[in-house]
């Protein structure tokens, strides 16, 4: 959510046609911001695929059995498509292996899609627009199964909690079957609402 001074992050919680959206009391570290009833906001929202925007108000004001607020029900949302494919969180260790390197280099990846996957790791792997090899066991049933292919560096960025830096890759070369099973693991995943496991 935002107003017209700062950023506020909220939890979306529930959403009926025509009936107040409820989301999550905006925190501020462990404490709750006062949010008053007839209070304006802009709200940004993430689906995963699509970003949306919409002005609203807060109608209501609760905090039993937790704090949350009701926000009117927007008249019109923007909305965005920002990925091409739905994402999902992950536990998978990976090999990040570049050209040149005497041996692939241990990250983590932290959510996947079909197109791309965001790998944590403890220092730069690659500069971005360099494509690495990676290969990554993902549970399927009882067996695992290797995947490995390329994938383009898009996005680099350190984190100021932790320190670790955050790699945005694109998957350029997936057999067209890697992909197809990938996407039916990530899609049951998102229905299971667990994350993808190695």
């Amino acid at each position: 959510m935002k107003d017209h001074t700062r950023r506020q992050a909220a939890r979306y919680t529930s959403r009926t046609v025509d009936k107040p959206n409820i989301v999550s009391a905006p925190m501020h570290g462990v404490h709750v911001i006062l949010v008053r009833e007839g209070r304006s906001f802009i709200v940004r929202a993430f689906t995963g695929i699509s970003a949306f925007a919409f002005n609203t108000e807060v109608t209501r004001v609760c905090n039993v059995p937790f704090p949350y607020l009701h926000l009117a029900y927007p008249r019109q949302a923007q909305g965005v498509a920002v990925r091409r494919e739905q994402r999902v969180p992950a536990k998978l260790i990976t090999a990040a292996g570049v050209a040149g390197a005497a041996e692939p280099i241990a990250a983590q990846v932290t959510d996947i899609s079909a197109s791309g996957a965001l790998l944590d790791c403890a220092g730069v792997i690659a500069p971005m627009d360099v494509t690495l090899r990676l290969s990554f066991r993902v549970k399927v049933g009882a067996e695992d199964t290797l995947f490995a292919c390329a994938a383009a560096v898009r996005t680099v960025r350190t984190e100021e909690a932790g320190g670790g830096v955050r790699h945005g890759m694109e998957f350029t070369d997936m057999a067209q079957n890697d992909r197809l099973l990938l996407r039916s693991l990530i899609y049951q995943q998102l229905a299971l609402g667990k994350p993808l496991t190695g």
